[in-house]
């Protein structure tokens, strides 16, 4: 599956690379950089360099985990903020998600490589109030 732009400003259509054709779908969610995509999930990274999860599938109006399809994590360690803050979008370069945060709530660790692949930090939701890195 892919998103791509709709023509409505904020909302994304759902292809299927699969059967090669859009579905009749449309998710509603901010147009702007994603830092990266881990078992559904997107990764982006706000101004005062907090990381959100964004599970697309989940938001779809109708949903029964709507409510859950947004996850807010503490801002990550920045050695350099003046240096950062005018492209903080591009803090993260890579992250990855070991497992559904909706299907495993209690034990799932959120990995991220930022800063030009300088650093690395993890954190474990419910379990951690910071990155470790």
């Amino acid at each position: 599956m892919l998103l791509i732009a709709a023509d409505q400003e904020d909302t994304w259509e759902v292809y299927n690379v699969i059967e090669n054709k859009v579905l009749n779908m449309q998710i509603r969610m901010p147009k702007k950089r994603y830092s990266g995509c881990s078992k559904g999930w997107l990764v982006t990274v706000e101004k005062d360099f907090s990381v959100t999860l964004i599970n697309p599938f989940y938001s779809v109006q109708g949903s029964s985990k709507k409510e859950n399809s947004i996850i807010r994590l503490p801002p990550l360690p920045v050695s350099k903020p003046w240096r950062w803050s005018w492209k903080y979008d591009y803090y993260v370069f890579k992250s990855i998600i070991s497992s559904d945060p909706i299907l495993d709530a209690n034990d799932y660790i959120v990995v991220l490589v930022y800063e030009e692949f300088r650093g690395m930090a993890f954190i474990r939701l419910g379990k951690d109030e910071t990155w470790f890195n």
